[in-house]
């Protein structure tokens, strides 16, 4: 039984895979969501700044331990050319803005549309996290969990660009 659903995780996370590393970089698709306190968030309005879209649902663990550590880089690097905006691959928005009663998340959070989900080569297997640079080019996918060593290396190779 584990095995099973150790194999249905990596097929699903294989077979939501847009693009590889090896295609990196390529213009990041653009996009406008509306954030859970309603909010319009437009990857266009974002040029010249680091984006890191974190999608991840109320249900995985993994994404709840990072959850600290895009506060903290939130908070810390906003105010140069950073931004965080968490996607939630969740079916209920209700669900997640209960969620978020009891969890801080100081970044924006939208809800993740299907079109959206495709656009960036993400499934149901969470946490992932899409790393674009100033110019609008996707250069990073991260699947699976960042420590937090790991997400400010990313900020730095990004920032200092």
């Amino acid at each position: 039984m584990a095995l099973s659903f150790a194999l249905v995780l990596l097929i699903s996370s294989v077979s939501g895979l847009l693009f590889t590393q090896e295609d990196l970089p390529k213009d990041a698709p653009d996009f406008t969501l509306i954030d859970l306190d309603g909010n319009l968030i437009s990857l266009s309005e974002m040029e010249g700044e680091v984006v890191f879209l974190n999608f991840w649902a109320t249900w995985c663990t993994p994404c709840k331990k990072e959850f600290p550590y895009f506060n903290e880089a939130y908070e810390t690097h906003r105010d140069n050319g950073v931004n965080i905006v968490g996607i939630s691959i969740d079916r209920s928005e209700k669900i997640v803005k209960k969620f978020l009663q009891k969890t801080e998340l100081v970044f924006p959070v939208a809800m993740g549309e299907r079109k959206f989900l495709s656009d960036y080569g993400v499934g149901r297997a969470v946490p992932v996290t899409i790393i674009i640079d100033k110019k609008g080019k996707l250069r990073h996918k991260v699947i699976g969990g960042l420590e937090k060593e790991e997400l400010e290396k990313y900020i730095q190779e990004l920032v200092n660009e």
